[in-house]
């Protein structure tokens, strides 16, 4: 069993290790920008901060609102008490 693994490894040790190339900072920025969801949406969600923001400080502002209401009456009413 320990003779299998350790052939095991000898063959695939150059193969793995072949495999890695070196990788700097800025290619892993580059790479995390280009793959990752979240970083792609940084932009929006910094417009959407800004937005929430801004309406915040409106709700300080002076509000103007009308408001109307109509009714029709069709019958009169009368009270039903005669004065002299």
């Amino acid at each position: 069993m320990v003779k299998k693994i350790t052939v095991a490894c000898l063959l695939l040790g150059p193969v793995l290790a072949s495999a890695q190339t070196p990788l700097t900072l800025q290619q892993a920025y580059d790479l995390a920008q280009a793959n990752y969801p979240v970083i792609r949406q940084k932009d929006l969600l910094a417009k959407t901060s800004t937005l929430a923001v801004s309406n915040l400080g409106k709700a300080y502002l002076p509000q103007v609102s009308l408001s109307a209401q109509a009714s029709y009456q069709s019958d009169v009413t009368r009270i039903p008490v005669s004065l002299p």
